[in-house]
């Protein structure tokens, strides 16, 4: 009897695997490049096609794969760094980050810390300071949007008449030092059109709609049931290069919204998975997962959003995967580990996928 409960529990833990309907898909790659010598990276982004920003807790390093040559970039106040944004097109980088200073009254013999929200916007050719930010609070990710020296900063805001947290974004131009700002109900990661000057916005417990960066009037919403809007909270948001595709949804799920028809359908993601990261390829039909088992071990997964099947996926990654972003031909991925960073080449399956039977 015995005997035959341990056949029947290993039968079922194989059954809930999510490796069994994907298990001829599945493939270990061999790394190009392993980079150890980071410490705590927490981000991994490609800015050309040889470049890549890693953001650090105290710094960023721009490694030029080609010449194997480091940029360190070490903030001006010495302080740590919340999140890093990128502007590809032109070559800078914009870091969110909270320097601690002394302050002393004379007037009251009172000495005390002061926390300064600083943006710092540098130059990844040349790691050259460009721009200083002071905001008013403690802003997460700054990202660039399609307006010249324009930054979007969100960040929580305690809002005295309702007694509860809301949510800010703010439209700052940092060539002429003025800004706007939008408030939200609640918590909402934010991505801004690649071309177009919207921004989409995910607010928990509502349905993510597209809004003017202009003025932030409200220009369409996701297609979703009432029902499914007020239960779900959000984590992620990315607009496909293109702008065609806008995923969005937490570590349990993910909504994909096809702008060209105007539909919104949830992927069908791994149960037991907690998707960490998400990134389109180049082509902008493949979405990419980095998703964490119950093993702690990290999983790419490539879905074709037109079929909405997985068409590829990687074998167990150990490490904790924290970012990942694709080389601008698509052909190769660095994805950020807790303790290393690793260049991926990308399947063909994913670089060619109408090719794929």
């Amino acid at each position: 009897m015995k005997y035959i409960f341990y056949v029947f529990i290993i039968t079922q833990l194989f059954m809930v695997s999510p490796w069994c309907n994907t298990m001829e898909k599945t493939e270990r790659i061999k790394p190009i490049m392993t980079l150890t010598n980071i410490e705590n990276p927490l981000k991994a982004q490609y800015i050309t096609q040889d470049s890549i920003a890693i953001n650090c807790n105290w710094a960023c390093k721009i490694i030029h794969t080609n010449t194997n040559t480091i940029i360190d970039i070490a903030l001006k106040y010495g302080s740590r760094i919340q999140y890093a944004g990128i502007q590809k097109n032109n070559n800078k980088i914009a870091f969110s980050s909270q320097n601690s200073i002394n302050k002393t009254d004379l007037t009251s013999n009172l000495c005390g810390i002061m926390v300064q929200n600083i943006i710092d916007i540098y130059d990844t050719n040349n790691g050259e300071l460009l721009h200083t930010i002071m905001a008013k609070n403690a802003p997460q990710c700054p990202i660039f949007s399609s307006l010249d020296n324009v930054v979007l900063l969100g960040y929580t805001k305690w809002n005295n008449i309702v007694r509860e947290y809301g949510y800010i974004i703010e439209k700052y131009n940092y060539k002429e030092n003025c800004y706007t700002e939008h408030s939200f109900s609640n918590p909402a990661p934010f991505a801004c059109h690649p071309t177009k000057q919207q921004v989409c916005v995910a607010c928990n417990f509502q349905k993510p709609a597209i809004y003017s960066i202009d003025n932030f009037s409200v220009i369409k919403t996701m297609p979703l049931s009432d029902l499914m809007a007020h239960t779900n909270s959000y984590t992620l948001c990315e607009y496909s290069p293109n702008g065609s595709f806008i995923a969005t949804g937490n570590d349990m799920f993910l909504y994909i919204w096809n702008l060209r028809t105007e539909k919104a359908s949830m992927l069908p993601v791994v149960e037991r998975e907690n998707i960490q990261k998400i990134a389109f390829h180049p082509n902008n039909i493949i979405l990419t997962l980095l998703s964490l088992n119950h093993h702690s071990c990290s999983i790419i997964r490539y879905w074709d959003l037109l079929t909405r099947k997985p068409i590829k996926e990687m074998q167990p990654l150990k490490g904790i995967g924290l970012d990942l972003s694709f080389s601008p031909d698509g052909k190769k991925i660095v994805v950020a580990f807790n303790n290393r960073c690793v260049i991926y080449p990308v399947p063909h399956e994913v670089i060619n996928p109408e090719e794929v039977s």
